[in-house]
């Protein structure tokens, strides 16, 4: 059930609390500024509800950056109509979610420019959790 859609991330806090949301879904072209600090400051403000973002580019060093700034979840806005609603139930579970664009290349042991460990590591250490 979407409960708000806006581009003010204060406005986004307020309805998280209000209406007691399991999940909120973050578009990064929404986000004014540095998305990890966004990520970051959400989380502080509505801990412990799960942040999943959504990403224009599959850019892992950005996904590994916003996981470690405490989102539940990555997923690619070209493939939100096939896993958002995963990344949201998996997020409200308290687990981890990565968007098989991210994935895919990992299992395949593809390095992204040194990232891959790092965006490996949190997603495990996540789906442990």
């Amino acid at each position: 059930m979407l409960i708000a859609d806006t581009a003010d991330l204060a406005f986004a806090e307020t309805a998280v609390r209000h209406a007691s949301s399991p999940v909120l879904v973050l578009d990064a072209a929404l986000v004014a500024g540095p998305l990890p600090e966004a990520v970051g400051e959400l989380r502080a403000r509505v801990s412990p509800v799960p942040v999943v973002v959504l990403l224009i580019d599959a850019l892992p060093a950005l996904a590994e950056r916003v996981l470690h700034a405490g989102a539940s979840g990555v997923v690619l806005k070209e493939r939100a109509d096939s896993e958002l609603a995963d990344a949201v139930r998996t997020a409200a579970d308290g687990k981890a979610f990565l968007s098989i664009a991210l994935r895919a290349p990992l299992a395949r042991g593809a390095g992204f420019h040194g990232h891959t460990d790092g965006l490996l590591r949190i997603f495990a250490s996540r789906q442990a959790g």
